[in-house]
This record gives structure tokens, C-alpha cells and sequence, in this order.
């Protein structure tokens, strides 16, 4: 049976964690300065306030914290709602990502992968680098690793390939795959999952899960052929870029 759409959301919320929440009106709202949309970002299940003073307290918390109105809209929310929201909060949709998982599996060998403290500086220099992460960001990065450190694990082959994996509620999570251009195509993202798939199954993982933009269709095949299949979608609204004019 298929891992369900709760526990996937709840391991994957606690295995990339918030610097901090609230609830408003119904919402949760979290913030992680700024690091990663889904982490600066209000959320519900089922149905929330949609009234413009609940979208103004939500946009003002965000903004006391750097972050823009943003909503993160999963499955678990109700489509009808989901309209509503955005029609009255004035946002359109972006960034469609899908939701993949699998069973632990190992592809291939991953001998050459190294599995280090999630929080070794060296590889953390690496994943920055082949993820094209922005130094800025590195503060707030270390704080969700330290939150976690002893649930996850760093993959890694050195100045080539690395990969982050996490395990919560017996649900294994993938971030931050990532190959130097060079060596893509050669093996290395494939021994990377393998490594990661064999680190989850001594801890009892029995499901693994990956999250790729809906545009990222090279991702989406190479996650195909290594077992994983689209379980859901999940979206977020915005408020829509300002045009200038000519």
C-alpha cells in the first residue's frame, strides 16, 4: 500500500523543519528566513479564513520575517476553497512540483559514495556549490540540518555528486541531489539514490519520497528509472509579478 498523502506531508514537514510557526485563522504559517518557499509559507487542510483581514495578518507576519504572502496549496486542501482563496487574496499559481515515491531500492553500486554527518563542513561546501545555493542562505541552512542532525545523513562523492536524506516516521526524504555538469549522465545520481535508498532501509524505512518541479522533466525520467512514481502535486499561490511598462 502506498505511503498516504498525511504521513508523507507530516514526514516531510518535520524532516525540513521551520525556524518557527503560528496558526491564524486556521493556517499554519511558517518561516525559516527566507530558505525555501515551502518553509515561508501558509498552509491548511481541509479549509481556512479567506478573509482579506486574515490575508493581511498572514502577509504581515511573513513580512515582519522576510517573506512574501505565499500558500502552499497540497491535496489535502479543498480544491473549491483553494479557488476562493486565490481569487480574494488576488494570487496565481506556480510551481507545480511533483510529489514521487518508491520503495527503498538499491539501483546499482554506490561504493563510491560516502555517507558523512549531515552537518560536515566540507560536504556542505560541495552542496551549496553543485546546488547553486547562495552563501546568504547558509545560516539559515545550518539550523534546519542541527534541528535534525541525527536523522539524516549526507551522500557524497567529493567535488562531484551529493545528495541529503532524512528519515521521519519511518518515510525516507531525498534533497539536494545534484551532479557536477560534467559528470552528469555518467552513473553518479544513480549511486547517490542507491547510497541513500541503503541508508533509509537500516533505519526502517519502508517508503522513499523525492520532490521535483513539474518542469524538470530529465529529473522526472531518471527518478522513473530508478522506481519512484508520482503519488501527488502540490502548487503554490502568489500574489502575480508586477509588469512594468514600455
Amino acid at each position: 500500500m502506498t505511503a498516504s498523502i498525511e504521513r508523507i506531508e507530516d514526514s516531510g514537514f518535520e524532516a525540513w523543519s521551520p525556524d518557527e510557526t503560528t496558526v491564524i485563522a486556521g493556517w499554519t504559517v511558517a518561516s525559516s528566513g527566507g530558505f525555501t518557499r515551502r518553509l515561508n509559507s501558509a498552509s491548511s487542510r481541509g479549509t481556512a479564513d479567506t478573509s482579506l483581514a486574515t490575508r493581511d495578518a498572514i502577509a504581515a507576519w511573513l513580512a515582519a520575517r522576510g517573506a512574501t504572502l505565499t500558500v502552499r496549496v497540497t491535496p489535502l486542501m479543498d480544491e473549491r476553497f483553494v479557488g476562493d482563496c486565490a481569487r480574494k487574496w488576488d494570487l496565481v499559481s506556480l510551481d507545480e512540483t511533483i510529489v514521487m515515491v518508491r520503495n527503498p531500492l538499491l539501483n546499482g553500486d554506490y561504493s563510491d559514495v560516502a555517507t558523512v554527518d549531515a552537518d560536515d563542513p566540507a560536504y556542505t561546501s560541495d552542496l551549496f556549490d553543485l546546488n547553486r545555493r547562495a552563501p546568504s542562505v547558509r545560516a539559515s541552512w545550518d539550523r534546519i540540518v542541527e534541528r535534525i542532525r541525527t536523522d539524516a545523513v549526507g551522500l557524497w562523492i567529493p567535488g562531484r555528486a551529493v545528495g541529503f536524506t532524512v528519515v521521519r516516521r519511518g518515510v525516507s526524504s531525498v534533497f539536494s541531489v545534484a551532479v557536477r555538469e560534467q559528470d552528469r549522465r555518467t552513473g553518479l545520481a544513480t549511486s547517490i539514490m542507491s547510497a541513500s535508498a541503503a541508508w533509509a532501509m537500516d533505519r526502517r524505512s519502508d517508503w522513499q519520497f523525492v520532490q521535483v518541479l513539474g518542469t524538470n522533466r530529465p529529473a522526472i525520467e531518471l527518478y522513473e528509472k530508478l522506481g519512484f512514481t508520482e503519488r501527488y502535486r502540490y502548487r503554490y499561490l502568489q500574489a502575480p509579478p508586477v509588469r512594468i511598462s514600455a
